[in-house]
């Protein structure tokens, strides 16, 4: 018997209210047993649940390090790539750039500007001023008029007004 029929065991009551009390009482120790298998059922589904929650905070953690990972890759491949745009971008050196200002300067004063003039320019002897004037004109810096003339390429105007010398 349950603890409400031994509780109520001594008591004076009909036959109809001891019937009732039992039932109840049986119903009360079927809610006990039931309450003991869910709570028994919630540990299991706990035991179950920690190594999943372990694993989502492991898979949280792996998305943060690749996120970072990615973000930091795309940083670097920016980067690299404004280098290798700043690496194709033309750089001449100082003769390379008072040749091409000479000619500028030649074309807008409407000045001669053979090669014998860069020449003196350049205070050097015509070998090596041809070879620089060579050099500009297979660069597509300058080009030489039929005349003898040298006169700017497009891209050499370009150059002289990107960096701001025109």
């Amino acid at each position: 018997m349950g603890k409400i029929a031994d509780a109520t065991s001594t008591w004076v009551v009909g036959q109809e209210q001891r019937r009732q009390l039992l039932a109840f009482d049986k119903e009360l120790e079927a809610a006990k047993l039931k309450v003991r298998d869910l709570e028994a059922q919630a540990l299991d589904v706990e035991k179950e649940v920690q190594p999943l929650r372990r694993e989502v905070e492991g898979l949280k953690k792996q998305l943060e390090e690749q996120t970072a990972k990615t973000a930091r890759a795309e940083k670097l491949g920016a980067f690299k790539a404004d280098k290798r745009v700043q690496a194709e971008k033309p750089h001449l050196g100082d003769t390379e750039l008072e040749v091409l200002k000479f000619v500028a300067a030649c074309v807008l004063n409407d000045k001669s500007s053979r090669t014998e003039d860069v020449t003196r320019f350049l205070k050097t002897n015509q070998i090596r001023a041809g070879v620089i004037l060579r050099r500009m004109s297979k660069a597509e810096y300058i080009w030489c008029h039929s005349s003898g003339q040298w006169l700017l390429n497009e891209k050499g105007q370009e150059y002289l007004v990107d960096h701001e010398i025109l």
